[in-house]
């Protein structure tokens, strides 16, 4: 099937932090375009807060002080948005990780995606620890992923015993490595 989207994978659901009960249905717009069954990527700014969400053709952006979804950039249909992102605030880069089904790119691939411009580029990882990021399966969709503001890297978790160090390269391209840990 060409279209493998679910509508309602377009509800917006939230929690209001200090009661810890849930808002009234409605409360934020629906994503106005199609998710899909599995591993549709969602990441947030952490000083704007806007969050950012992959779906079957486009990347959109919710601005919380508006409630409003914006379209950042088209992408090719079933390419960017399965897998894992994280945003890096100090260049306004979103790194996503996953697997693609359409023709760009290869089985796993990274995707650098501009928030200030909407440019999504195709980018590739090396490093030694290059083979331990998982590219099937749900630890590729449900892996830990942030952005270490300290470190200036990304950190990547999935539950496969090590946690890997992600350093952006040359803007199309990152240097994957082992962290170290006690």
């Amino acid at each position: 099937d060409a279209d493998m989207t679910f509508p309602d994978q377009q509800t917006v659901d939230s929690l209001d932090w200090s009661s810890g009960a849930w808002r009234a249905p409605g409360t934020h717009p629906y994503i106005p375009a199609n998710r899909t069954w599995a591993g549709a990527w969602t990441c947030k700014h952490p000083t704007t807060e806007d969050v950012y969400v992959g779906t079957y053709t486009t990347v959109q952006k919710w601005n919380p002080l508006t409630n409003t979804w914006t379209k950042l950039c088209e992408v090719p249909a079933d390419v960017t948005h399965r897998g894992m992102a994280a945003l890096d605030p100090n260049t306004g880069t979103v790194l996503r990780l996953g697997w693609a089904t359409g023709a760009v790119g290869t089985a796993f691939n990274a995707h650098a995606i501009n928030i200030a411009t909407g440019t999504l580029t195709v980018g590739s990882l090396a490093g030694p620890a290059v083979g331990s990021v998982v590219i099937d399966g749900f630890a590729a969709i449900g892996g830990g992923f942030v952005y270490d503001l300290g470190l200036k890297c990304f950190l990547l978790f999935q539950g496969n015993g090590v946690v890997l160090k992600i350093t952006p390269g040359d803007g199309t391209g990152w240097y994957v490595d082992f962290l170290a840990t006690t």
